[in-house]
Formats: structure tokens, sequence, C-alpha cells
């Protein structure tokens, strides 16, 4: 749960960028991968925090497909990169990929305790309702004769 909140609270400390460290967005497509996982962050921090253990794999499943989005976008603006060091876009790119590890591991354990969920409510057998009698009738008797003339 702490990792969690600790990833979204990095990812979104650098998206918003206060100290300039990565360069601000050189493509706007990647200014739009850059906005897309900050609020999936900002997502995953409060979701982490304030959502329903129901909630809880989808907001993750959320970031992921943002994480992805953003590496699609980084990497085309690492390309693009023709006149400056781009060693802090690759630094950045290797710690993303290993806050995707830890989240996809928190992702692949909340589905596992989801499925376990379901199986021990499965697994209870229903009792009956109504009381069971040793001779019901006989369906012969129950239907209505309809005569037409």
């Amino acid at each position: 749960m702490f990792r969690e909140v600790i990833i979204g609270l990095i990812n979104v400390f650098m998206g918003v960028d206060i100290f300039e460290i990565l360069a601000n967005g050189r493509t706007e497509v990647e200014k739009l991968g850059k906005a897309l996982l900050t609020t999936a962050s900002a997502l995953l921090v409060l979701g982490t925090l304030f959502a329903q253990k129901q909630h809880r794999a989808n907001i993750l499943l959320i970031w992921l497909t943002s994480s992805l989005i953003y590496f699609g976008t980084h990497f085309y603006s690492i390309r693009k990169c023709y006149s400056c060091t781009c060693t802090s876009l690759w630094i950045y790119a290797i710690l993303l990929v290993c806050m995707t590890a830890v989240i996809y591991k928190a992702y692949t354990k909340e589905l596992e305790k989801s499925k376990d969920k379901k199986s021990s409510v499965g697994e209870k057998q229903p009792t009956p309702t109504a009381p069971e009698e040793s001779h019901p009738p006989i369906y012969n008797s129950i239907i209505p004769q309809v005569h037409v003339y």
C-alpha cells in the first residue's frame, strides 16, 4: 500500500517538475503523456488511500495503462532529442520501468485476492429455505386439464 503511494507521489512530482530535472516536454505528444501519467498517479495516491478494496485493482490497471502510454511518448521524445544529453530522461525511463514492475506485482496480488474471495464464496453450500417433502406430488396431477368442445 505504501509503495503505491510513494510511486504515485514520485510521478506527481516528476510530472509537475518543480526543479526542472526533466526537460519541459520537448514535443506536444510528451506533454500529453506527462499530463496523463500525472493525473493517473494522483488517482493512484488517492485511490490507494481512500478507495474501497473492490476498486483497487481497477485503479492499478488505470495507472499501468497510462504508464504504458507515457512510455511511448517518452521514448518518442528521447528519439527526437538531438541537441541535448538525454541522461536524465533515460534515468527516469529506467526508474519508471521499475515502478511499473512494482505496481504490476501489486495488481496481480489484488487479482489473486479477488479470485480467492470468489472461490471461498462459491464453496459454501446453500441452505434450503423451504422444508423438503419426502413424497412430492406427481406433476401429472398438478397440470390442469383443459378440454375444448
